[in-house]
């Protein structure tokens, strides 16, 4: 290699930001990671892997059954807590990075709520869905950044 393009390398890495780079590739995925929380929620998890919990437990109550029976799709489910009723929760759910970390939240009335009841861990991203996503997207997009970046 000729020392000007060793040269160019070396300022090609020094001028690289992972930091910068890992945090565009959050907020450019942040429905992939939305969706996650959905699936899990779906599945009637937490961040944790745990039951989601409703005020009265992990099952609805004999009123919210009723009611759930005469809806359709997830708003059905009635044998576990989906915290889905008409969606608005789901579709409210919204990933937050301040360049270090990444929260998903909600601006649902409603959420600190149903958040409290699952410890604060409900909509945070299981180990699984964390690795999920930085296998599936992080770590090859960060991949192919690098490599631009570096004129691979």
């Amino acid at each position: 290699m000729h020392l000007i393009n060793f040269y160019n390398k070396i300022v090609a890495l020094s001028e690289f930001d992972a930091q910068k780079t890992v945090t565009d590739i959050i907020n450019e995925n942040h429905e992939f990671i939305e969706e996650l929380v959905r699936n899990q929620l779906s599945e009637g998890k937490t961040g944790t892997g745990e039951r989601t919990m409703a005020k009265w437990g992990t099952q609805y109550t004999f009123t919210t059954i009723r009611k759930k029976n005469k809806n359709e799709g997830l708003s059905a489910e009635v044998s576990y807590i989906t915290m889905y009723e008409t969606g608005e929760f789901y579709l409210s759910l919204k990933v937050i990075t301040d360049g270090k970390t990444f929260e998903v939240t909600s601006d649902v009335p409603q959420f600190s709520e149903l958040d409290s009841w699952n410890n604060e861990k409900l909509i945070e991203l299981s180990p699984e869905s964390c690795m999920f996503f930085r296998d599936e997207i992080l770590i090859p997009q960060f991949i192919e950044r690098f490599k631009l970046a570096m004129n691979v």
